[in-house]
C-alpha cells in the first residue's frame, strides 16, 4: 500500500482503521508519531509495538498512562535503552515482562530489587 494512503487512514475517523495503519510497518514516521498520541489505548498499544515508530515517540509510549501500551513499548526492540530501562522499573508486571524479555535492555537495568 502507498505511503500516502497509509498516512491517510492513520487519520481514519474509525478506530479499527487507525489501529490497522498503526500496526502497519509501512506507515510512515509522521503518521505513526501522531498514533502514538491518538486518544485510543488500543491505537497507542499499535503504535508502541510497530517497530517502525520514531524512537521519541517510542519514549513517550514508554510513559503512557495505559499500562497495557507501556507493555508493548517494553517488547518493542526499536525502544530506546532509556525508555526500557525505566520500563523495567514499572509498576506493571506486563511492562516489566516486556523490558525484561525485550534484548536491548542492558543487564543492569534488570539486575535490581
Amino acid at each position: 500500500m502507498p505511503a500516502g494512503a497509509l498516512a491517510a487512514l492513520a487519520r481514519d475517523p474509525e478506530v479499527w482503521v487507525r489501529r490497522g495503519a498503526a500496526a502497519n510497518g509501512a506507515t510512515p514516521a509522521e503518521a505513526l508519531s501522531a498514533l502514538a498520541c491518538d486518544h485510543d489505548a488500543g491505537v497507542r498499544r499499535e503504535a508502541a509495538g510497530n517497530g517502525s515508530t520514531p524512537a521519541e515517540a517510542l519514549s513517550a509510549l514508554a510513559r503512557d498512562l495505559d499500562a497495557g501500551v507501556r507493555a508493548w513499548a517494553a517488547g518493542n526492540k526499536a525502544t530506546p535503552a532509556e525508555a526500557l530501562s525505566i520500563l523495567s522499573r514499572d509498576p506493571d508486571a506486563g511492562a516489566r515482562f516486556g523490558a525484561a524479555a525485550n534484548a536491548v535492555t542492558l543487564l543492569e537495568d534488570l539486575a535490581h530489587d
